[in-house]
């Protein structure tokens, strides 16, 4: 079955930084899906992202492991 990963934009707030675009992935696989909101607020990166775990057949189950692990290794930014 044919995996789907699109990017979801939603609008943040932090302390810190003020208010900013964070942007997600959406996972979709038939009747299976999930969802990680605000990973980074750098669109691109984000898409680059959806290619990879697109191409790798990454499937929801595994999105928050897998966005979990690269970003703790710092390779999201």
């Amino acid at each position: 079955m044919k995996i789907i990963y699109t990017i979801v934009e939603t609008r943040e707030k932090e302390a810190d930084f003020g208010e900013y675009v964070g942007y997600g992935l959406r996972c979709v696989c038939g009747a299976e899906s999930a969802e990680m909101k605000n990973v980074s607020p750098h669109k691109e990166s984000v898409l680059r992202l959806a290619e990879l775990l697109e191409r790798e057949a990454v499937e929801p189950m595994h999105l928050f492991d897998v966005i979990y692990d690269l970003l703790s290794e710092g390779c999201i930014r």
